[in-house]
Formats: structure tokens, C-alpha cells, sequence
């Protein structure tokens, strides 16, 4: 039997549905190790709300996710920013140079980093 669904209901259902596309390509974007639990952790939650009828609840829902998925979202990209950090460090090390000079070099690698990041 389908399911008949009014304007909004169809409104709410495309929301859902774009959170949890958005919710599972931001979790490809975490570590390997974490990436597996995150997915799954995505899928109950929206498993748990499910059969939730209420558009008031779902709104506030969507709007929570929303908020979740920005600060995981933050989060991911200080994590790739850190990573890139400990990468540059890395490969100025060998070069023994000064200790201001390498923290010069290192800051205007990951300001250039961040620049193309952002597209400033």
C-alpha cells in the first residue's frame, strides 16, 4: 500500500533524505579507523526516527542533524588541516634549518594551504 503524501510531507522527506546523503559523504571523509562506526551511527539515527509522524519534531530533528553534521564537518577539516601541517613539518625537518625560519615556512605553507583551501 503507498504511502499518500501532502505538499509538505513531500518537502520533509526530501530534507531527510538530503540530510542523510550529506550525513554519509561527510563520513567517507573521516579516518579509516572511525569511519565504519560513524556510518553506522548515521544509520540509527535515522532508523531510531523513522517512523516519526510528527512535522514539528521533524523539522527540529533536521535541524539538529544539521548542526551535528556542521561541527563534524569543522572538525574533519581541522583534522585534514593538521594532518597537512604535520606533512609540511615533516618534510622541512631534514633540511636543519633555523628553528624561526622552519616556523616561518611552515606558516606561510599552510596560510598558502588554507588560501587555496578557501579560495581567498
Amino acid at each position: 500500500m503507498a504511502l499518500s503524501l501532502d505538499l509538505q510531507d513531500f518537502i520533509l522527506r526530501a530534507r531527510v533524505l538530503k540530510l542523510y546523503r550529506l550525513a554519509l559523504r561527510t563520513a567517507r571523509r573521516a579516518p579509516d579507523h572511525s569511519r565504519a562506526e560513524l556510518t553506522q551511527t548515521i544509520r540509527q539515527e535515522m532508523e531510531n526516527n523513522r517512523n516519526c509522524r510528527d512535522k514539528q519534531r521533524i523539522r527540529f530533528l533536521i535541524s539538529e542533524g544539521l548542526g551535528k553534521l556542521k561541527g563534524l564537518d569543522e572538525m574533519l577539516d581541522m583534522q585534514a588541516l593538521h594532518h597537512h601541517f604535520h606533512r609540511i613539518v615533516a618534510a622541512i625537518n631534514p633540511l636543519r634549518i633555523s628553528e624561526s625560519l622552519r616556523s616561518q615556512c611552515v606558516l606561510t605553507r599552510v596560510s598558502l594551504y588554507l588560501a587555496s583551501s578557501l579560495k581567498i
